[in-house]
Parts: C-alpha cells; structure tokens; sequence
C-alpha cells in the first residue's frame, strides 16, 4: 500500500515539476536561471548529495554509449556527481574521458593507447645484476593527461621486472623511461607485457637474455707504472699492475692471467660493463681498458732488465694471449733534496757558453736509496754529459752501487774531456739511470752564461720615425720614441749589450746573436727626456772587435718639438705678409717657414711640422677665441693693418699669452692698435706714433740672445747685431715713449729707427721672452715675394728656394736723417730667428689643455 502511495506522490510531483520551467525547494520564487533552487529556510541547512567509498564509486554501473542499463538507475550521464568519504572531495563523471575527475584537482588516472614502440638499453646477461644501464624505452600515446604507473614482467617468472611512474601533463606523444631492477635467471627470449594504469596494453616485446659467456679478446698491454720496476721490493698490487685494452664482442666477466715469472704474476677478474671505456649504448664490438693487477710476490733478480710475460684469458669465447714486457730497474732510488743539487765548475763561475768545461767541474745529487743495486747516473744539459765514476775521476764514467735505507749523495763528472756548452741561459737538467729505478725527478736547472759576440763591422740600417724623438714638455710625454736597427756581422756568436747616451736619452739593446750577419734593434728608454728640444744629436756606440779591441758605429736622432699649431691672421691673403696654408704666393712668410731643410722633423729647426689655420681677419672676439680654442693654437701670427681694433679684440689675445701662455707675433704699422694692445698687456701708457715712408732700422747688440744669434745667421757671422732691417714702401709705427723711459723689464728691443738728432732712439721691434711676444711696427716686415726677389726696393725680406738671404742695397731706406741711404737688410734672417724662438717657446710652454672663457 505504501509503495503506491509514495509513487502517486512522485507522479504528482513530476507532474508539478513538469508544468513549471524551474522547481524550487523552501522557494515559492526560484530563480529563472535554475531548473532547480534549493534554500534553508532558517540559514542553517545544506544539500546532502550520495556518500560514497571510492569502492562504491567505482561499483557505480555506469552504462557506456549505447548500451543498455542493467538496472532504471544506472544511467549514461555526464557529469553525475558524488562525494568521496575516503578523499574529502567531490567526485564528477566524465563521459569523454571514460573516467572519474576529483574536484579536488588530483589528477586522474591517464588514458593511454601504447604504440608498441620499445627500444632496449643495456646488455642483458643471466645471472648478471641490473644496473642503471638497463632500462627500456617506450612510446605512448595519451589520450587523456593524468597519472600513469606503467609495469613490464617477463611473462615467465625470470627475476627481473621494468616499471615506471608519473604524470602526463597533456595530452601527446611521450616516450618514458622503464628502469629495469633485478637479475635474469635464465638465459633466452622472455616476452614483456606492459601493464598500463592496471590495464594490460596488447602490445609485447622479446628481450634477449644472454649466456654469462663473454666474447673478447686481448689488444695490448702496458706496464704501470711505465718507470721501472724496483728488483727484491714487494710488489702491491693497487701500485703495480698490467694495462690491457680488450676488443669486446659480448659482454660479460673478464677473466686474465699469466704465468709466474721471476717470483711475480699477474691475475684479474670483473665485469666488462663496469671497464673504462664501456659504452652501454654502444654496438660490438667495443674497446675496453682493464687492469691486471700483481698478484703476488716480487722481482727476485735484475737479469736482463726486463721480464716476458703473456697475458691470456680464462673465459673468453674466443681464447686469446698477449706478450709483454716489464722493465725492471736494478737499484731503487729518488732525489733527496733538489734545491740540494749542486753544480762546481771550478772556476767560481757559472757555465759559459762556447767555453769549454773545466776539468775539475762536478754535480753533486743528494739520494735516497730505496733497493740496492748498481746503475749509471747521467745528466745532461746545454750539450754536456755528466755521469758517475767509481775511479772519481773525470773521462771514466761507471757504474757505481747503491745501499738500500741509506741517504746517500753521489757525485757525476764530465763523462768526457773539453766539453763545450752549446747554450745559453737557465737551462733544465735531464738525470738518466742506466737500470732505471730513479722514481722521482727534480726540476732543477743549470745557468750558462752567454759568450760575448765579436763583431766584424756593424752599421746603421734604419730608424722608425725618420730618427725624430718628438718631446712635449709641457705634458712631459714622448711623443714618437724612434727605434734604430743595426747591420751586425759577428764573427763569434754570443751576447751583445750594447748602449750609448746623449743629450738625457740612452738607447741600447741586448741579447745574444749568432755567427755571421743579422740585426738588432736599439731602443730608447721611454722615461727619458731629452734636456734639450730642436736638435739633431749624433750617438756614437762602442762595440767588441776582439777582445782586446773595439769599433764604433754612429746613428742621428733628432730630438724634434711636436707639431706646432699657427694660427695665421690679417687681412691680406694668400701668405702676401704670413704663413698661409697651401699659399699661391711665395712669399719669404711662406718659403721659409715650409722649408723642411729649415723647420722639419730633421732641419735647422727640429720640429714635427705646422699646422697653419688661416683665420683671415676676426672682428670680433668670440670669432678669435673659437679660432684659438677649436684649433688648440700655439701661435698667433697676427700682421695687421689697424685690425685689433677694439678692447675685446686685445683682451683675447691678453687672455691667450696669459693664461694659455701662448706665443703672439704681431706686426702693427697703426699707432692706435699697437698703442691700445700693449699698454692693456703692461699696463703702461706708452705712445707709438704713425711713421711713412720707407726706412732701415739698427738692429741691436745683446750678447747670447736667442733671436740674434738665431741658428739663421749669413755665411760668417755669429750675430745679427749691428746689421738693419727695412720696411715696406710706406707705413709703420715706432715706439717713442722708450725712448725716454725703460722698457718693462722683461723687455728686450731687438731694432731702433734714427730719430732727430741722429739717435737711434724709437724702437721699431722687441721681444718679451716672459709673455711669449714678438712685436714689429710693420706688417709687411717679412715680405719678400718670389715675382720681385730681386729687386732692392720693394718687399725687404729676401730668399732663394726658401732659404734666407740678404737683400743687398735696399734703395730709399730713409735712416732718420732725411737723408735716405742704402744697404743690405736682414729681414729673412731675422724672420728665420724669430719663428725658431717661437716654435721652442710654444713647444716649452704653451697649456694645450687650457681653453679661453
């Protein structure tokens, strides 16, 4: 009765559920996106879903596609739910997958279809333990990611099984690792059958289980140690043992041995797969290497030297046999001290090259003696030959005999008489014992001197750099350190040392050399500095002959200035008055400042060359000082016609001498300029009025002034004094106010012009060796171009091929006395001087790193 009761309620409850699109439990208004819409009605209540074992889980007859249920319950749906009492987390079905999903995250058991794609690892022996190298490889293809636990068995019972287990994070291709464990029974083919997360896959393989019977044959032999072997010394055999390689074609137990010969033997025994060279992936056959150690006993006699062995197999498929050899030493011995190795040459002396060795020379060897016997004893080094003698004397090499547990020293002689050493230098000692037993060498080297060459002749070759040892002493560096290579031809070989000192630079050179001809260098110490710039110096080297004589080869080296920066202004072009770059005009300003014979790295002049920057005629001072500062300016040669023509113009070139202490030559023929630009630099207020007219000027006498006695003087003379220069056609200033009052006392008037009176007394050009200034009242004073050379009344500053000359009666020159005269000017000369004072001056002085504000 009850049983239809409960039935009627369901019908009607399907039916209510039925009419309505959502069904709602404690909910007269479940929600429109629910089928079904489950409350508590007092907030403390929960859905209860099935409890559930995992057992009970899996019991659950789940109905596969198509199939029909075996009981109205068990039906096919994905996503059917249950609680798990054993894990703690919900359980969900999964119809793709065929399986069981945790919502706990626990992944799954994986789907896995096996390609039957196995590789074997290893070699498989019966009764041969599994090591790491056995394993199998096997391809699997995953359906679906999860945990795997894989096994593999023999389906008969052999004592061995594979197995491996993990994760299968996605699903693919993946080939897994199969670690064998175990030890096959019985050789022969077994069947492996995988097993699969406890599923048997239908795929198999046929593993090979081989007979213990291995196949291998001997190559060769060694004896280790290769030194000799110690005579009536027990023999260890972890020390003293056979190397044999073996050619092996099934692996297995490797079995050696020999004979007893001389009171010792050989026997060895272990696993192919565990010898050196053992490849577990590899083909056969493979190379081995195995040791066969001493088994027992030891060398009872020297004999020969030597004792014949063969090696031969005990379990090799194919038999095999080796013949070898082991050196035997007749006495056992080592250095006992090597810094206790000492040398006499009987001289107080070391060895010396092509010298032949005294007779009374001597080794002394400190030994510690290990196994008595007898030996020779020979060291070797730079071609000669020291051996032991039982008659100490030299010439009469021997065996000597050695007591065991003795500390003892020996000594060797020359093995023969006049023995010459071929070598030079710290030489390494060679030590050789006739039977051996010498089982610890020293590193001990012997010194021998160097004979001194000889040479027949020696010459100059070359010298890098054209010979120039360029020198900035402002920055105190060399610039170019020239390196002089000689022709030598000597008639003794040995060591040379060679050396020769001017003006503060020493060059040499050293080393040895052999008969005949070669070449050496010659270089010059980079810490020097020569005391002296702009010169040629002439270095004279003292050589051996014989030994009782000497020769003398002689090089130059021009201790040149470095490369001097000018930068060129005026308002005329083209090196009309100044130096100008790549100028059209020769002009004397021109001719002999770029005569290499006069300024170059090996003229009159030694300087590196010129960098000559036109910079026309500046109006303004940020113009002038980036022409200075973008050129890194030594000099400033500046000939102007009324061009420094403002404070600011005058207060750069103040800036330049003071601060750069740059050198400034200036040639003015305005009153006003050359007044504004001196008196700003002194602080004086001195006149220089505007002179026209062409005119001669006296030039001064003062002692060893390095303008005047310039290294520009005419044939004869050792002074520019008492002889005039001239000036252009027309217009100049002079310096009045001198003539009254004294200079600056850093001042030196270098020429004067003959006022009233007669008197030489305004002053037309001076110097200031302090400020780095050379002034001329004409701007024109160094003219003297190539189209009216020769012409005495136009242009005063004469040359021929830019070498200085004197122009000889230069017409017209007014002299101050209204009068008019002619005579030869010196303009060239005194040109020439002027720029050689200024290149030293700017190489001694000037601060390149400095820049005007």
């Amino acid at each position: 009765m009850k049983r239809h009761i409960l039935l009627g309620f369901l019908a009607l409850t399907v039916s209510a559920i039925s009419l309505r699109a959502q069904v709602g439990i404690n909910t007269e208004e479940p929600s429109p996106n629910s089928a079904l819409h489950v409350t508590s009605p007092d907030s403390d209540k929960g859905v209860l879903l099935p409890q559930l074992t995992t057992a009970d889980i899996e019991n659950i007859p789940i109905v596969t596609t198509g199939g029909t249920p075996a009981d109205p319950l068990s039906i096919n749906e994905d996503g059917l739910v249950v609680y798990n009492q054993q894990t703690g987390c919900f359980s969900y079905w999964k119809q793709a997958a065929n399986q069981w999903y945790s919502l706990c995250g626990t992944p799954p058991p994986a789907i896995v279809a096996t390609e039957c794609n196995v590789t074997e690892r290893g070699i498989y022996i019966a009764g041969q333990v599994f090591n790491v190298n056995n394993y199998l490889q096997l391809t699997v293809n995953v359906i679906s990611p999860g945990t795997y636990n894989i096994t593999a068995v023999s389906d008969t019972d052999n004592g061995y099984y594979f197995t491996a287990n993990g994760v299968f994070p996605a699903i693919g291709t993946y080939t897994i690792n199969l670690t064998g464990a175990g030890t096959p029974t019985n050789a022969g083919v077994n069947t492996i059958k995988f097993t699969l997360n406890g599923k048997e896959a239908t795929c198999t393989y046929s593993l090979t289980i081989q007979t213990p019977d291995p196949d291998y044959v001997i190559t060769s032999v060694k004896q280790m140690p290769s030194v000799p072997w110690p005579v009536s010394q027990s023999l260890t055999g972890g020390t003293y043992y056979a190397e044999a390689t073996l050619r092996v074609n099934k692996s297995g137990l490797w079995q050696l041995t020999t004979s007893s010969v001389n009171g010792y033997q050989f026997d060895g025994a272990g696993e192919i797969d565990a010898a050196s060279g053992y490849n577990p992936l590899g083909s056969f056959p493979q190379f081995v290497t195995v040791n066969v150690p001493v088994s027992n006993g030891q060398a009872t006699a020297y004999g020969t030297g030597a004792d014949a062995f063969i090696l031969s197999t005990l379990n090799s498929a194919t038999p095999s046999n080796y013949p070898f050899n082991i050196t035997l030493a007749s006495v056992g011995f080592r250095i006992g001290n090597c810094a206790g190795i000492t040398v006499n040459t009987n001289t107080g002396a070391d060895f010396k090259q092509g010298v032949a060795v005294s007779n009374g020379s001597y080794i002394d060897i400190p030994l510690t003696v290990t196994s008595s016997g007898t030996t020779k004893v020979t060291a070797m080094f730079a071609g000669l030959t020291f051996e032991t003698s039982q008659t100490n004397i030299a010439g009469a090499p021997d065996e000597i005999y050695m007591e065991a547990g003795v500390t003892t020293s020996i000594r060797l002689y020359p093995s023969t008489l006049g023995q010459i050493p071929n070598q030079s230098g710290s030489l390494p000692m060679q030590l050789i014992s006739s039977k051996g037993g010498l089982d610890l060498q020293c590193a001990k080297n012997v010194t021998v001197d160097a004979a001194q060459a000889e040479f027949t002749n020696i010459s100059w070759v070359s010298s890098t750099y054209e010979g120039v040892f360029t020198y900035d002493r402002v920055s105190n560096t060399n610039l170019q350190v020239p390196i002089v290579t000689l022709s030598v031809t000597a008639n003794i070989a040995g060591s040379y040392n060679l050396s020769a000192t001017q003006n503060g630079v020493t060059y040499s050179g050293s080393g040895s050399v052999p008969s005949g001809n070669s070449l050496i260098l010659l270089n010059a110490d980079p810490s020097h500095h020569p005391t002296t710039s702009g010169i040629k110096s002439v270095y004279s080297v003292s050589y051996p002959k014989t030994a009782a004589t000497t020769g003398t080869v002689s090089f130059d080296i021009y201790f040149a200035y470095r490369k001097i920066n000018i930068l060129s202004l005026g308002q005329r072009g083209s090196g009309f008055d100044r130096p100008f770059p790549n100028a059209t005009d020769e002009s004397a300003a021109n001719l002999i400042l770029q005569n290499p014979a006069n300024f170059g790295p090996t003229g009159t002049v030694c300087v590196g060359g010129f960098n000559i920057i036109n910079g026309g005629s500046p109006s303004n001072a940020t113009t002038l000082k980036q022409l200075i500062n973008n050129n890194n300016i030594d000099i400033v040669y500046w000939m102007g016609d009324n061009e420094i023509s403002n404070n600011a113009l005058s207060q750069v070139i103040v800036d330049f001498i003071n601060l750069k202490r740059g050198v400034f030559i200036y040639g003015e023929q305005r009153k006003a300029p050359a007044e504004r630009f001196i008196n700003m630099l002194y602080g004086t207020n001195i006149e220089a009025p505007h002179r026209t007219g062409k005119s001669q000027f006296l030039i001064e006498n003062i002692p060893g002034d390095p303008i005047l006695e310039g290294p520009f003087l005419p044939g004869g003379s050792t002074t520019l004094a008492g002889k005039y220069l001239g000036d252009d056609f027309s217009n100049g200033s002079r310096i009045t106010t001198w003539a009254s009052s004294a200079p600056p006392p850093s001042v030196k008037i270098l020429a004067r012009w003959r006022g009233t009176g007669g008197v030489y007394n305004e002053v037309f050009s001076f110097y200031d060796n302090d400020k780095g200034l050379f002034y001329c009242g004409d701007y024109a004073w160094a003219n003297g171009r190539t189209n009216n050379n020769n012409s005495n009344n136009a242009w005063p500053s004469h040359q021929t091929g830019g070498v200085p000359g004197v122009k000889n009666s230069y017409t017209n020159g007014d002299n101050g006395n209204g009068t008019g005269s002619d005579g030869p000017v010196y303009n060239s000369y005194f040109y020439a001087n002027v720029m050689a004072w200024a290149v030293k001056l700017a190489a001694e002085r000037v601060n390149t790193s400095y820049i005007l504000q």
